[in-house]
């Protein structure tokens, strides 16, 4: 990284996280690490709060969910956890 061959490197998941103290990537001059939370915009969190509403009152009206699987997992994880207690 420290060579100029590549301009620069940016990632917001590392291989192991939280990341080692002494990771290399923290001594580049051209690598941008974000702590796991590139994605959370102001437009992403209102995407998501969205989804997540439209979501909820498609189920409570039996109808297709705009994420259907997301909403299915949620819900086994919502019982499991009550079967589990």
């Amino acid at each position: 990284m420290n060579s100029n061959r590549l301009a620069a490197y940016g990632t917001d998941v590392m291989s192991k996280e939280p990341p080692a103290i002494n990771n290399p990537l923290f001594q580049c001059k051209n690598a941008y690490i974000t702590p796991h939370v590139a994605w959370a915009s102001v437009e992403a969190l209102n995407r998501l709060i969205t989804i997540a509403l439209n979501n909820v009152a498609a189920f409570i009206n039996e109808k297709p969910c705009e994420c259907g699987k997301l909403l299915i997992c949620i819900i086994y994880d919502a019982k499991s956890r009550i079967v589990d207690k």
